[in-house]
């Protein structure tokens, strides 16, 4: 329960399957099980990094080698520009003079879940629970979708809010300011440049690869490959790695469902081992491992 989720709170308290690790001025940062965590204090503030981050440029550098570089910064708004080029699933809690800040990766892989008094914030909104009282909505409208049968199967939440009133969800490209109660876009800071479609596809397979490689100087890496565009790409960007390639045949898939052939064709193209995962009850199971709300 609660493996590799964290929980910031001002209410002090034992809370079960979270450990207290650190104080981040009048607040407490509390971890679960198998959580990646690394900390670096020095004269330019206090930083926090919860999860996995990389970089493109300089594969092998460690969690702690990137939160070094970044922490060498002074300022807010120059530590925002650095984060721009690393990928991964984090959080990163910075601690500065002028207040205490949060933000996660680009697109919002590790969430953030707060209260809107700031009191509290989480990867899961019954984390926040923990700590501080949840409301249900007052509107009939969001108590309508909230509770219908197609939020229960997609958990899509509307913009910020949640399917708590006083729960907000932090978007993508977004940072929190604790201080201030405040939420600020900060990507794109300014106008992006006009450049050649040549020019970005070659930048963006160099950043990509670099990204793969950085992955895999870490971890193993088991891929699951399907027909979709996106797919295609994270499987060319992968061939000159060690990695594993997998796809799931759900109950109403055939042999020849795209999801299927285009996989087969691919690997057997490269000269890939693809295993393909047939399980007749996979859709049927209950998930215990991703109740978040």
């Amino acid at each position: 329960m609660n493996r590799k989720q964290f929980l910031l709170t001002n209410n002090r308290g034992n809370f079960p399957n979270l450990e207290e690790t650190q104080n981040i001025g009048d607040y407490f940062l509390y971890l679960g099980k198998d959580s990646e965590y690394c900390y670096i204090k020095n004269e330019n503030g206090e930083f926090h990094l919860l999860g996995s981050i990389y970089d493109w440029e300089i594969t092998q550098h460690s969690n702690k080698q990137i939160l070094e570089n970044i922490s060498r910064n002074k300022g807010f708004e120059k530590l925002l520009k650095l984060v721009d080029k690393y990928c991964g699933e984090f959080v990163l809690i910075i601690k500065v003079s002028d207040g205490i800040f949060i933000l996660n990766d680009a697109s919002g892989q590790k969430e953030v879940y707060y209260d809107n008094e700031f009191t509290s914030f989480a990867t899961q909104p019954k984390l926040l629970g923990l700590a501080t009282k949840l409301y249900e909505h007052s509107s009939e409208e969001a108590k309508e979708y909230y509770t219908s049968h197609s939020f229960r199967e997609k958990c899509f939440f509307v913009g910020n809010t949640t399917h708590f009133e006083n729960v907000l969800h932090l978007l993508p490209n977004h940072y929190l300011s604790i201080k201030e109660k405040k939420v600020q876009r900060f990507f794109p800071g300014e106008t992006l440049e006009n450049n050649s479609l040549e020019y970005v596809a070659q930048k963006s397979s160099e950043m990509l690869k670099g990204y793969m490689s950085a992955i895999s100087q870490r971890n193993k890496i088991t891929m699951a490959v399907t027909g979709g565009y996106d797919s295609r790409l994270l499987f060319l960007a992968s061939l000159s790695l060690e990695c594993e390639y997998f796809v799931s045949k759900y109950p109403y898939m055939d042999d020849s469902h795209h999801d299927i052939l285009i996989p087969k064709r691919l690997t057997r193209y490269f000269d890939k081992n693809l295993t393909i995962e047939v399980d007749e009850n996979l859709m049927l199971k209950p998930f215990i491992n991703t109740d978040y709300t």
